[in-house]
C-alpha cells in the first residue's frame, strides 16, 4: 500500500495515465482511417474502378473479360449502373450535318468502322474470343457471313488460337481474303436456309463438336447483346449527352436523342442498345429497324409473324435471301439475340437495293464516310424516323463498317449498273470516284425525303 501511495506522490501514474490516453486516441485515430479507406475503396468499385478520366485506351486486361463477368454486370440495378461510368469510347459519334440540315433533324452516327478491324463486329469477337480463352480452348469455331468473321480471324491470330469459319460462298471477296490473311481456316458452303443440315452454322456446329473445340454462336449466344448493353448502348449513350445539350420540362426527362435506328444480322446490337436506351430515357426513346429486301424481320416487328409474303408462301420457306444486293444483316428466323430485342423494337422499315445504294452513295461522297451496305440502309430508315418526329428531333444510328470490304459487289459500278441500282450522279464514261456530281446526287436524297414525308402525312 506504502508502495502505490509512493507511486502516486511521485507523479509517475499521471505519466502511465497520459500515456495510455495518448495510446487509445492512436488506435481511434487508426481504426477510423481504416474504415474510411474501406469505404472508399467500396463506393470506387461501385461506381466502376478508379477515378481516371472516363476517355482512355483499351488495355489487354480488358480484353480477357469473362461471360460470367457480363453477366455480373447485366445483375446491376439501373439506379447502380447509372452511377457507373463509361470506361471507353473507342469510336466517335459525329452529326452528319449535311443530313442533318436536309431534314432539319439532327442525325448523329457511331463510327464503329474505326475499330481495328474495321467493324462493329470487333466487339462481340472480343468477348467471344475472351471466353474461349477462359476455357481453356486453343481453337474456335464459328459459322458467319463474313464481319465477325474478319474480326475473331484477326484476334485468334493475335492469340495465337486456331480459327475455323464456315462461310456462305456468296460472301464478298474482300472479307474472305481477310480472314485468309490471317490464317484463318475458311471453309466455303452453299447458302441454304438456317433449317437445312447443310446450312453454314449447322455444319460449323457439328464439326466444331467433333474437334472438342469453342463454338461462338454468335447468333444465339447472349454474351451477345449483353456485351451492347453493358458497353456499346452506354459509350452511345454518354457520347450523345455530351454532344446534345437538351433542358428537361414536366412531362420528359432530358434524353440525348428520340429515336435509334438500327439493322440486325444477329440481333445483338439492336438487343442491347434498344434495351439500354429504353431505360435511360424512361421509354421515350423509339427503336426503330432497318431491313434489306427478302428479310421477314419486319413483319415479325409490325405483325409479330416471321414471314414475307413478298418472297415466301405456305408450305416453301425461301433458301436465302439472294435478291437483294445487300449482305450481313436480315433474317428469316428469330435468334436468342433478337428475341431479346423485340420487347425495345417500336417500328421496322423495309429498304430497297436503290434508296441503300444512294444513301451510301450520299454517305461517301458527301457526308465522306466510306461505308457497307448496311449503313445506307440505317440513313434510309433515318429519314422515315425523321418524317415521323417533329423538327429538332434527334436521331442516332450506326456506320456499322468500312466500304473497302464490299468493292467487289456492293461498291462494283458494273455490277451496279447492270442492276439498274447506280446512282445518276456520275458523268458518263468516266470512272465512278472521279466526277461525282454531289449536287445533284443531294437533290434526289431531298426528293425521297419529302416523298417519305408526304407518305408519312397522308397515311
Amino acid at each position: 500500500m506504502n508502495m502505490v501511495l509512493d507511486i502516486l506522490d511521485s507523479g509517475a501514474y499521471s505519466t502511465l495515465l497520459l500515456t495510455t490516453v495518448a495510446i487509445a486516441v492512436l488506435l481511434d485515430f487508426l481504426v477510423n482511417r481504416a474504415e474510411l479507406v474501406l469505404a472508399l475503396e467500396s463506393r470506387r468499385n461501385i461506381k466502376g474502378g478508379d477515378s481516371s478520366p472516363t476517355t482512355r485506351t483499351r488495355t489487354s486486361e480488358d480484353d480477357h473479360v469473362t461471360q460470367g463477368d457480363v453477366l455480373d454486370r447485366n445483375d446491376e440495378k439501373p439506379e447502380d449502373r447509372k452511377e457507373r461510368p463509361v470506361k471507353e469510347f473507342q469510336t466517335s459519334l459525329v452529326e452528319l450535318s449535311h443530313l442533318s440540315a436536309l431534314t432539319g433533324r439532327r442525325i448523329f452516327a457511331k463510327c464503329e468502322y474505326e475499330n481495328p478491324g474495321e467493324s462493329l463486329k470487333d466487339r462481340v469477337a472480343n468477348r467471344l474470343v475472351a471466353e474461349c480463352l477462359r476455357k481453356g480452348k486453343t481453337s474456335l469455331y464459328e459459322g458467319t457471313s463474313g464481319s465477325t468473321g474478319v474480326s475473331l480471324a484477326k484476334l485468334c491470330h493475335e492469340k495465337n488460337l486456331e480459327c475455323h469459319l464456315y462461310v456462305p460462298d456468296d460472301c464478298e471477296k474482300e472479307k474472305l481474303n481477310l480472314m485468309r490473311q490471317y490464317n484463318a481456316t475458311v471453309h466455303l458452303c452453299k447458302p441454304t436456309s438456317y433449317s437445312s443440315p447443310e446450312q453454314y452454322s449447322q455444319v460449323c456446329m457439328r464439326a466444331c463438336k467433333k474437334a472438342g473445340a469453342y463454338f461462338c454462336d454468335q447468333f444465339e449466344n447472349e454474351v451477345n447483346w449483353r456485351d451492347h448493353y453493358t458497353e456499346t448502348g452506354p459509350e452511345i449513350w454518354e457520347q450523345a449527352k455530351n454532344l446534345v445539350r437538351r433542358e428537361r420540362d414536366e412531362n420528359r426527362i432530358a434524353i440525348p436523342f428520340d429515336a435509334f435506328v438500327m439493322s440486325a444480322g444477329t440481333g445483338g446490337t439492336i438487343a442491347g442498345c434498344g434495351r439500354y436506351f429504353k431505360e435511360q430515357s424512361n421509354n421515350q426513346t423509339k427503336v426503330i429497324l432497318a431491313d434489306p429486301p427478302g428479310s421477314s424481320l419486319q413483319f415479325k416487328v409490325q405483325t409479330n409473324l416471321c414471314y414475307n409474303p413478298e418472297v415466301e408462301r405456305e408450305g416453301h420457306r425461301q433458301q436465302r435471301i439472294d435478291d437483294t444486293i445487300m449482305e450481313g444483316f436480315g433474317l428469316n428466323r428469330i435468334t436468342k439475340n433478337f428475341q431479346k430485342a423485340l420487347p425495345f423494337v417500336d417500328d421496322a422499315v423495309s429498304v430497297s437495293d436503290e434508296d441503300a445504294v444512294l444513301l451510301c452513295h450520299y454517305l461517301r461522297y458527301v457526308e465522306n464516310h466510306f461505308c457497307g451496305s448496311s449503313s445506307g440502309a440505317h440513313l434510309v430508315a433515318c429519314l422515315h424516323a425523321a418524317a415521323q418526329l417533329p423538327e429538332n428531333a434527334v436521331i442516332c444510328t450506326v456506320l456499322c463498317d468500312s466500304g473497302e470490304r464490299y468493292r467487289n459487289r456492293f461498291w462494283n459500278h458494273e455490277v451496279l449498273k447492270e442492276r439498274g441500282l447506280l446512282p445518276p450522279v456520275f458523268d458518263v464514261g468516266e470512272s465512278a470516284d472521279v466526277e461525282v456530281d454531289t449536287e445533284k446526287l443531294s437533290s434526289l436524297v431531298q426528293q425521297k425525303f419529302e416523298a417519305i414525308f408526304a407518305r408519312t402525312v397522308h397515311s
